[in-house]
């Protein structure tokens, strides 16, 4: 993969700007240092990583690039990633914070009604698998939600999820419940979730779960990533 395409043994198929190569991680044009560049960003629970070379080392230098093919598109893109990026990984030097994002300012009233709305929609999918509904469960995830379980794999959308749930289920799982959980909000619309977690016949760690707002104030799943241990 590169700045326009992807290759698969002797397919070139071009691609276009945000390109996602997977869910939240993605190709992003930011010409400047020469026209062809691109960065590579990363979504994570602690914030989104930029991989670039609009800075070569910590600390935003060099403040002006002496090889840069296009200062003004330099710019651009640098306000580009900056307005995206927590984190930036720069082409010759370690990774920095980057101080200048603005965050988005969280009342109290939205803080709590997020809150709110994560809970009961927790409470909700727990209730539904340990009543051995699957498909109850599967409905706490948005349409095309993305559910990594290790050591087992990735399961897009709903219907490949209900199919998880419902194997386990069939199994003879039940009884989950969350151990010393955190819900942190982020935004007016979002908040994620870690914990451990047990049922009769396993055990783990929740990684992340991405809770999002919907139009009706009902929490739904985006991302979902844990792990089970044995």
């Amino acid at each position: 993969m590169d700045f326009w395409g992807t290759y698969k043994d002797d397919t070139w198929s071009d691609h276009p700007d945000n390109y996602e190569i997977a869910h939240g991680i993605k190709v992003v044009r930011t010409p400047g240092h020469t026209k062809e560049d691109a960065s590579l960003l990363v979504e994570t629970r602690e914030g989104t990583y930029a991989l670039t070379h609009l800075w070569w080392t910590a600390d935003f230098e060099p403040q002006e690039d002496p090889l840069a093919e296009d200062s003004h598109s330099l710019i651009h893109s640098r306000n580009l990633i900056l307005a995206k990026a927590d984190w930036i990984v720069p082409g010759h030097g370690k990774l920095f914070k980057n101080i200048h994002k603005q965050t988005q300012s969280l009342n109290e009233a939205d803080r709590i009604k997020v809150l709110n709305a994560v809970n009961k929609s927790s409470d909700d999918w727990i209730n539904a698998f340990n009543t051995g509904n699957a498909i109850k469960a599967a409905n706490a995830y948005e349409i095309d939600a993305v559910m990594t379980v290790l050591p087992f794999g990735t399961f897009t959308g709903r219907t490949q999820i209900q199919g998880f749930w419902d194997n386990l289920i069939s199994q003879g799982f039940t009884n989950v419940r969350y151990l010393e959980p955190t819900i942190k909000v982020i935004t007016a619309h979002s908040a994620i979730v870690t914990s451990k977690w047990e049922m009769n016949k396993a055990h783990g760690l929740i990684t992340k779960e991405l809770w999002i707002i919907q139009d009706d104030g009902t929490a739904k799943l985006r991302i979902d990533n844990f792990e089970v241990f044995e």
